[in-house]
């Protein structure tokens, strides 16, 4: 899913990858069997999503989200 997501984002398919990486971070949230990697995957894809999507429509604020999930991915990383 957050292959998907990453993919989608890639392509400037910004709704699509935003419903992907949303359901990607909701399922990889609950799971107990995912990876620290696999959480920082996703919130890394959500950040590059935001920030590209700014880039395409800079007046949507989509920076604020980017800056939003950069601060989890931030508090993610500094866990121990």
């Amino acid at each position: 899913m957050t292959a998907l997501g990453r993919a989608c984002a890639a392509t400037g398919e910004f709704d699509a990858a935003e419903i992907k990486l949303s359901e990607a971070h909701a399922i990889l949230s609950r799971a107990k069997c995912a990876t620290d990697r696999d959480r920082a995957d996703v919130l890394s894809g959500l950040v590059q999503l935001y920030v590209a999507w700014h880039t395409a429509k800079p007046d949507k604020s989509y920076d604020s989200k980017a800056a939003e999930w950069r601060t989890r991915l931030q508090e993610h990383e500094s866990k121990p």
